[in-house]
């Protein structure tokens, strides 16, 4: 199985980490920066990430985006 998204990046302090999965294309968000777009998935993800009964700590696409 290839990796949908990879990125490398320094790890020399601490940094806000958050991917965005969205229409089957991940994006990598580092500090608030989108700083990478993985490629589309073949086919949907199965299964569920456990965040859904969270939805109190989840964040919009658009204020991510903003930090």
């Amino acid at each position: 199985v290839e990796p949908l998204l990879v990125h490398e990046a320094p790890i020399d302090r601490p940094m806000h980490v958050g991917i965005l999965y969205e229409g089957g294309v991940p994006k990598l968000f580092l500090n608030g920066a989108l700083v990478k777009t993985g490629r589309r998935a073949a086919s949907p993800l199965s299964g569920r990430s456990g965040w859904e009964a969270r939805w109190p700590f989840a964040i919009e696409r658009a204020a991510l985006e903003q930090l």
